[in-house]
């Protein structure tokens, strides 16, 4: 699981970390991600290296993808009110600004990971699920989660204490109706949560970026992008899956396997690359 290539004391220490095809390389420069042929060979200097707060890495992006979840109507769209917006929007705009810019100009594939439920699901819905969507916190506070963990019950400014409350407008399944957008026009948001409608499509700035040239799916994410997919990339990312039926168990995971669902299947095959630079350079 962890192995000490070093063999001299003047030689820079290596470690071998993983099993057997899928191991990363620690060094002091950082961590190469990689996956190199003979990780106890001098590495090359190819890949892309990364600045990292804590340790710096190395990337192939043949090997890496870039995932976006959960980015949709339901969690960000003003005319629902999300309760968790302002910190959201924050990650929508460094999205927009750096995540997907960086990823096409070095060829990485981008997945748009959404929401989409069936009938099916509904009906094998667990309450963790439930609680979720159709309880709110008795707070206006965005953080309410952060609260002193050493806190005095018995000093309300220092202890986290709001409670719930039931919400079943929100419950999955449950029909909004028609709602009037910012621009004054009226769209049926649809059933909560449930695949194919407006509340679970992309928020509109991130369905502005995500064009035809760059989305994975066959059709448009709403639709498609519930389905399960697969790949390889670094760190691994073997199958990613938003649309389980909550009733099934998730299968093994093994790279590059051949991923389908009760609906339809979409192999890895069916997996559309952003067109790479003839020459990436590392931002």
């Amino acid at each position: 699981m962890a192995t000490i290539l070093t063999k001299n004391v003047t030689d820079k220490p290596k470690a071998l970390v993983g099993t057997e095809g899928n191991t990363w390389v620690w060094t002091p420069d950082g961590w190469d991600l990689t996956h190199p042929a003979d990780p106890t060979s001098n590495l090359a200097d190819n890949g892309v290296d990364l600045d990292c707060e804590l340790a710096n890495i190395k990337l192939d992006p043949i090997k890496t993808a870039l995932v976006i979840i959960d980015m949709q109507n339901m969690g960000l769209h003003r005319a629902l009110d999300p309760p968790s917006a302002p910190p959201i929007y924050e990650a929508q705009d460094a999205i927009l600004q750096y995540a997907i810019p960086a990823a096409r100009k070095l060829g990485l594939q981008i997945i748009w990971l959404n929401w989409g439920l069936t009938e099916d699901d509904l009906a094998t819905m667990p309450p963790a699920e439930v609680r979720v969507f159709a309880f709110d916190i008795n707070t206006e506070k965005v953080d309410y989660g952060l609260g002193d963990r050493h806190g005095d019950p018995n000093d309300p400014a220092n202890f986290l204490k709001c409670g719930e409350r039931p919400n079943l407008t929100k419950l999955p399944g449950t029909d909004l109706g028609e709602i009037v957008l910012e621009d004054g026009s009226r769209v049926n948001a649809g059933r909560v949560m449930m695949r194919g409608t407006w509340n679970t499509a992309l928020h509109g700035p991130l369905a502005a970026a995500n064009t035809p040239a760059a989305n994975i799916c066959p059709s448009s994410p709403s639709d498609d992008c519930h389905l399960k997919i697969c790949l390889k990339s670094t760190p691994r990312i073997e199958a990613v899956s938003a649309h389980q039926s909550f009733s099934q168990k998730p299968p093994p995971l093994s790279p590059w396997r051949r991923c389908t669902t009760p609906a339809s299947p979409l192999q890895f095959k069916h997996l559309q690359q952003h067109p790479p630079l003839n020459n990436p350079t590392p931002l």
